[in-house]
């Protein structure tokens, strides 16, 4: 999957060179999310930071708070990958506050969420988080971003309260929808580099 999150990264590198040539920030800012994960799977966390925090500036700027708070998810996930535990929970907080007006957003937020309290030992707190988050996905049935987020915060947080039975229906149901969503990617390399990621 390295050698597609490199291509990736060339090709919105480039993106965001014309972007900001054509003074298109309310593009850059998409562009900018964007570079900001796939810097965080290249394992580069201060690059992927700078692109965030960027993103969530010029959405911030535009009154976008679609963007701005997609930014600070993106942003706890980087933190949280780095080990950051109290900066990702931090990130999270904004991004729920941010999105409570954008529904299809708010459960991968509140996942987010739940995973930096569980990673600091706030089990309680947590559990009600990503029961929340994984109630929302379960009523809706879709979300825009961070479905499989969803499901690994509530399972995680199952299987921290000794609920395993229950962890196991969920992560199933988790990896069913990844492969569903998988067999839609017909270049062979991609879904796998889907996958992995």
């Amino acid at each position: 999957p390295l050698g597609v999150v490199q291509h990736a990264e060339r090709g919105l590198s480039a993106a965001l060179i014309t972007a900001d040539r054509l003074a298109l920030g309310s593009l850059a800012a998409c562009i900018l999310l964007n570079l900001c994960l796939v810097r965080s799977h290249q394992g580069r966390a201060e690059d992927a930071r700078t692109a965030g925090e960027r993103a969530r500036t010029l959405a911030h700027d535009q009154g976008d708070r679609r963007v701005e708070g997609t930014a600070d998810l993106y942003l706890s996930l980087v933190a949280f990958r780095d080990g950051r535990f109290a900066d990702a929970e931090s990130h999270a907080a904004a991004a729920v506050s941010t999105l409570a007006s954008v529904p299809p957003l708010l459960p991968a937020a509140l996942a987010a969420l739940a995973r930096s309290e569980l990673a600091q030992g706030r089990l309680a707190e947590a559990t009600v988080r990503a029961g929340e988050a994984h109630a929302l996905l379960e009523r809706h049935g879709h979300v825009e971003d961070g479905e499989a987020l969803i499901r690994l915060a509530h399972a995680e947080c199952l299987l921290a309260a000794g609920q395993s039975g229950r962890a196991a229906t969920v992560l199933a149901r988790a990896t069913a929808r990844l492969q569903e969503r998988a067999a839609t990617i017909t270049r062979p390399e991609w879904r796998a580099a889907f996958l992995r990621l």
